[in-house]
């Protein structure tokens, strides 16, 4: 620094404490933020630590007196804001990279000032301020190899007396622990080594990485277990082909008008330096990335799409807690399938997308999805909706609405459900259990019930599946709604199958446990039976 323009000849290191704009040594106006660290001196800012100095106090051509600082900063820091002004320099790719805290900083001041002394005819003032704030005590790492590891990972049998060498003439104090044990003490300035691996790497590099034979075979496992996550992955991907899906993979960035279209209600991720508009955000939903593909393909001429897609959300919680979610996402558009010379085309609904649900969540082997009506509100949707709720995973299912699927330049109907898998992924899936045949035939009764509109027929269901464990299975098959049932009210008809493991059941256990469903559905939702 010239010294003369040193404020009350103080020199402080500190960060910036708010945000604030500092004009570094090109004369460019750099914005900064409140974890920028900033050298000063007694009243403002001089130089941006370990990237560049500021304008105003560096040396001019009337400059006499000369002060010379030198320090150890931080290497993420550094980085940090090197980065996120795009300002790199000689100075920040060398502290980045981290120089020597102890006996390197006061041998390059006393260089640099010998320099000064002999080239320029400069006086050197005697003494030197050291400071090191918090008193921090520079330690050495300690690290130990085993010449058979080094062995091992390098493919080139290594004595001990050989590994001591190498390392000791790179300035390391080793000590033999044991006979396969070296310890060695690394040098302040070698920020690069703090394991057993990069001390290998040092051996090999002593060695000389072309004096090591090549090798013409290895002994590998052919077996190789999946992790879990794949595995399940791998099971998703299974299923979904299995029902005509095809996968799908789209950016995790959206803009910000597709994110408050789809979802104005969770704050984003905002990407700090993005490419363009369209990816200036971490996206919260995967629905828009996938309309984007039907999009695409329909404009194409490639009609009656199904996609699905594994892939991420991000969203900020309350406190600024970023929360990232394993997302699966099904999208049905145009007909579930079409039209064959002996099949009518299969038109899509709201029941096709929950079948194809349904029978996903068999082929893993996991408890069914309850569907809801209560969903709650969303930009995604219109008319036919549903909450998802499960024990591993839980979502939203419906029909994309009008005004997205305007968005979108989608002109055909579209169904879309997504589900938060993260609790699945992250669990073990049983094996199946097979259970024998029954031996026993089945007895089938029908039940009508007439019911308040608002009773879901899943409640009737569940109810009915806990009255006798003679029940194997309940499935509602018609609704009817009409004048004679009066206004608010429908009725819905359950099929009802009768087994018993031990025995043929008789006529009189059937109709008992036939009177005791239609008492307990009287009592508990009012619903009578249709006569």
């Amino acid at each position: 620094f010239d010294y003369s323009s040193v404020t009350d000849k103080k020199i402080r290191v500190k960060r910036a404490g708010k945000e604030q704009t500092f004009k570094t040594l090109e004369g460019i106006e750099r914005k900064l933020i409140a974890d920028d660290l900033l050298i000063w001196d007694g009243s403002r800012p001089v130089a941006l630590a370990g990237v560049m100095g500021g304008a105003g106090s560096e040396i001019k051509e009337n400059t006499t007196d000369v002060f010379l600082e030198c320090a150890y900063f931080d290497p993420v820091t550094v980085r940090k804001t090197s980065k996120r002004l795009g300002l790199s320099t000689d100075s920040s790719y060398r502290f980045e990279r981290g120089v020597d805290p102890a006996q390197g900083l006061t041998d390059a001041l006393d260089t640099a000032a010998e320099l000064v002394r002999k080239m320029a005819g400069g006086e050197v003032v005697s003494g030197r301020i050291d400071e090191n704030p918090g008193k921090r005590k520079l330690v050495p790492r300690e690290v130990r190899i085993r010449p058979s590891r080094a062995s091992k990972v390098l493919g080139i049998k290594f004595t001990d007396q050989q590994v001591y060498t190498f390392l000791d003439s790179l300035g390391m104090e080793c000590r033999k622990e044991s006979d396969d044990s070296i310890h060695c003490r690394v040098p302040l300035y070698r920020h690069d080594i703090a394991l057993e691996e990069d001390l290998i790497e040092e051996v090999g590099r002593m060695y000389g990485y072309d004096n090591i034979p090549v090798a013409t075979n290895a002994s590998v496992s052919l077996y190789n277990k999946l992790p879990s996550v794949e595995r399940i992955t791998d099971k998703i991907r299974s299923a979904l082909s299995h029902f005509g899906f095809n996968e799908i993979l789209t950016n995790s960035m959206c803009s910000a008008a597709k994110r408050d279209l789809l979802t104005p209600d969770k704050l984003p991720v905002k990407i700090l330096n993005p490419l363009n508009p369209d990816m200036a955000l971490m996206r919260t939903t995967l629905s828009g990335s996938m309309l984007e593909v039907i999009a695409y393909n329909l404009n194409r001429k490639n009609q009656n799409n199904h996609f699905f897609e594994i892939g991420k959300s991000f969203e900020i919680k309350e406190g600024g807690e970023i929360v990232e979610h394993d997302i699966l996402g099904i999208a049905i558009e145009g007909n579930y399938w079409g039209t064959t010379w002996n099949t009518p085309a299969l038109k899509n609904n709201f029941f096709v997308l929950k079948g194809v649900l349904e029978a996903f969540t068999a082929h893993l082997g996991i408890n069914s999805l309850k569907f809801s009506s209560t969903a709650p509100e969303s930009s995604v949707y219109e008319g036919e909706t549903a909450s998802l709720d499960g024990e591993l995973m839980n979502g939203t299912a419906g029909r994309i609405s009008k005004r997205v699927c305007e968005y979108f330049d989608i002109k055909s109907t579209v169904y879309y459900a997504e589900l938060d898998i993260t609790a699945l992924m992250h669990t073990s899936l049983s094996q199946p259990a097979y259970s024998p045949l029954p031996k026993f035939p089945a007895l089938e009764r029908d039940f009508s019930f007439v019911m308040p509109e608002q009773i879901s027929a899943l409640a009737i269901t569940e109810e009915i599946n806990r009255i006798s464990p003679l029940v194997e299975e309940v499935v509602p098959f018609d609704i009817f709604r009409g004048e004679k049932l009066g206004a608010g009210r429908k009725s819905i008809t359950f099929g009802v199958k009768l087994r018993s493991p031990e025995r043929t059941l008789t006529e009189k256990e059937a109709e008992g446990v036939c009177t005791a469903i239609v008492s307990a559905i009287e009592a508990k939702f009012g619903a009578n039976l249709r006569t």
